[in-house]
């Protein structure tokens, strides 16, 4: 014999368990959305800003939240351009650039990475989209690899991420005379680089060493 009643605990249950199921898809959309505003922004930014990649040097302001947004960003305006970015990395390591990149949608075999960070903490061979330094506190290094870069690759674009963390190995005065050797050679070799800061105690220095200086404000 059936029972003639409702279930109201399972019939609660089931709506709590629609409603929690709601509450995720629609977190999941937000954060999405969130995303792609942040994005939106960032690159429209760099839109109005950075008119071109014609062998002129660049310095970016950013906030420190923003600054893997902002290379993200221009890594893909670079690629769009017909060009090819080597970006020197600071910040993060080749592992942690190419789980950003792939997220972001950013073709790998597109981009060139200088991996100023795990040297002495991976045992990967260099190639010719990935190459190593040994320390920060070899700045004579990363100029040289850079060469390398360029001399084995054409028509690329030079992205220095982040100049600021050049400060836990290197007095100021070392970091302005680095910037201004590395920029003269990047107009010697008729190549656009971008300088990615974001400390800006350092701009009224390192400035005289640019052609534009662009601000992009936080974006979250």
């Amino acid at each position: 014999q059936k029972n003639n009643y409702f279930d109201f605990e399972s019939i609660l249950s089931n709506k709590k368990n629609v409603s929690s199921q709601i509450e995720k898809e629609t977190s999941k959309f937000d954060d999405l959305t969130a995303l792609l505003s942040k994005e939106r922004k960032i690159d429209f930014e760099l839109q109005k800003q950075l008119t071109s990649f014609d062998k002129n040097q660049v310095l970016i302001k950013c906030e420190s939240i923003n600054n893997h947004d902002v290379l993200i960003a221009l890594s893909k305006k670079v690629i769009a351009s017909g060009k090819k970015p080597i970006i020197v990395l600071t910040s993060i390591n080749f592992k942690t650039a190419n789980e950003l990149f792939t997220e972001a949608k950013v073709d790998l075999n597109k981009i060139f990475l200088l991996d100023t960070v795990s040297k002495n903490l991976v045992n990967v061979p260099e190639k010719n989209n990935l190459k190593f330094i040994d320390s920060l506190r070899s700045l004579t290094q990363i100029q040289i690899k850079v060469l390398d870069f360029i001399e084995e690759n054409k028509n690329v674009v030079i992205i220095f991420d982040s100049i600021n963390v050049l400060e836990l190995y290197h007095s100021q005065r070392i970091i302005y005379k680095f910037v201004y050797a590395l920029t003269k050679i990047l107009h010697k070799k008729k190549l656009s680089g971008i300088f990615i800061l974001c400390k800006e105690e350092l701009i009224p220095k390192l400035g005289q060493f640019f052609d534009d200086i662009i601000q992009i404000d936080g974006v979250e």
